[in-house]
């Protein structure tokens, strides 16, 4: 499962559920907004594919490096050879802390750690359904921080 999440509102804008024999890099185009200015994402997201996707949508990329077998050092340099390039994934990647809360609230107090019902438009279904309900709430949140 993948989420969009915009930053200044930490509103969900997308959200993709798949099954569990496909790779999450293989959903990457499906979860990152084209508009954005810059992509952050776990390991899961890391391939040659997801990077040059972003580089023809002059986006910046904050994909967490895996580390290359048999490689001691050097895997993130691979990614990010350019030192303006790090400088700007280092400043990037502690948003994706913003998804992970996201996924740690929607598991523990939504439910959504375990899929309710078989079939993938079911759980997509739910996967939708959880992410509105945490937007509402979010809404009601910004609503109140806007009055006072």
């Amino acid at each position: 499962m993948g989420i969009g999440i915009d930053k200044d509102s930490n509103m969900i804008t997308r959200v993709t559920a798949t099954t569990g024999k496909d790779h999450d890099s293989t959903h990457f185009a499906d979860v990152a907004d084209p508009s954005a200015r810059a992509v952050t994402a776990d390991k899961g997201y890391d391939s040659p594919h997801n990077f040059k996707l972003l580089k023809e949508r002059k986006q910046n990329a904050a994909i967490m490096v895996k580390r290359r077998k048999g490689k001691c050092r050097g895997h993130m340099k691979a990614r990010y050879p350019d030192q303006k390039e790090y400088q700007i994934y280092y400043r990037l990647k502690k948003f994706r802390s913003y998804i992970e809360k996201i996924f740690g609230t929607a598991k523990q107090w939504y439910g959504l750690a375990r899929a309710r019902y078989h079939g993938l438009v079911k759980m997509k279904i739910q996967a939708t359904m959880t992410m509105m309900a945490i937007n509402l709430k979010r809404m009601v949140t910004l609503d109140n921080c806007l009055q006072t």
